[in-house]
């Protein structure tokens, strides 16, 4: 990981963000502090990975977070324990999100006291993740065949095209990848949708993000966090973003935050 770091490092465009100042130096500071001090996570933790990426999308994103918060703070409570998912095959949307919806089911997170909603969780999306988490949110619409509603807390998006996908303009290879478009029915719903919302929704992104789009990646009218972005593959590295995972992390534990969001100057 140290290597893989490093390199990311060197291959980053530098970009002054006001909003979110701290000198490599000083994240790498607050990765010790952060590893050197223990503190439970409030709630359980699901991590939902991108379009099409492998099950170790997710998992390695969990990895990372384990290696900055340590093992105890997913041990310490039994609701604590981190959910990876993944639809490396799926092409519908709806299919997808009723696959999710099983699965979150399987592992034991329903609510007990209505059985059509899970218990409070804290949400991590990553790319079209992040779309998905939001929709688990929401009652279920077109041809969805889920019960399950999805209580969040706090969602996280990494990249996420909530106001569509550069790249969809472009390429389309199936109904999921038609559903990214700027201004699809499907996300025209869940950007005006006022039913269900989580408490926080806090929406990061990368410069250079030739995919997505910086700008796109919140809803319309929504703040978002940026960091710089790479050479190259800048969205596929989203998950690896230091500065990113510095402030995640504190947030995760409920401590003040290092960025705040502002308008990305560029995508």
């Amino acid at each position: 990981m140290r290597l893989i770091d490093t390199l990311l490092h060197v291959l980053t465009f530098p970009s002054e963000n006001p909003a979110f100042p701290h000198t490599h130096a000083q994240i790498e500071d607050e990765e010790r502090r952060i590893r050197s001090t223990f503190a439970p996570l409030p709630r359980p933790l699901i991590i939902v990975g991108g379009y099409h990426a492998p099950h170790a999308q997710p998992v390695a994103l969990h990895q990372r977070l384990l290696s900055l918060l340590g093992p105890e703070a997913f041990a310490a409570s039994p609701n604590a324990r981190p959910l990876c998912l993944s639809y490396m095959m799926g092409i519908d949307t709806d299919q997808i999100l009723d696959a999710l919806a099983g699965q979150i089911e399987a592992a034991g997170l329903l609510d007990p006291a209505t059985r059509d909603r899970t218990v409070e969780v804290d949400l991590i999306g990553i790319s079209m993740g992040g779309v998905l988490c939001r929709a688990l949110c929401q009652p279920p619409r077109r041809r969805q065949r889920r019960s399950l509603i999805v209580h969040a807390k706090r969602i996280f998006t990494l990249g996420s095209p909530h106001n569509g996908a550069t790249l969809a303009r472009d390429i389309n290879l199936d109904p999921a990848g038609l559903d990214l478009l700027p201004n699809s029915g499907f996300l025209r719903t869940l950007n005006t949708s006022t039913s269900v919302h989580p408490d926080e929704l806090t929406c990061y992104a990368r410069l250079r993000d030739f995919w997505v789009g910086a700008t796109n990646a919140a809803p319309p009218g929504h703040p978002i966090i940026w960091t710089p972005g790479q050479l190259a593959f800048t969205h596929l590295c989203l998950s690896q973003d230091r500065r990113i995972l510095v402030d995640l992390c504190r947030r995760l534990r409920g401590e003040p935050p290092l960025a705040r969001a502002s308008t990305p100057p560029s995508d």
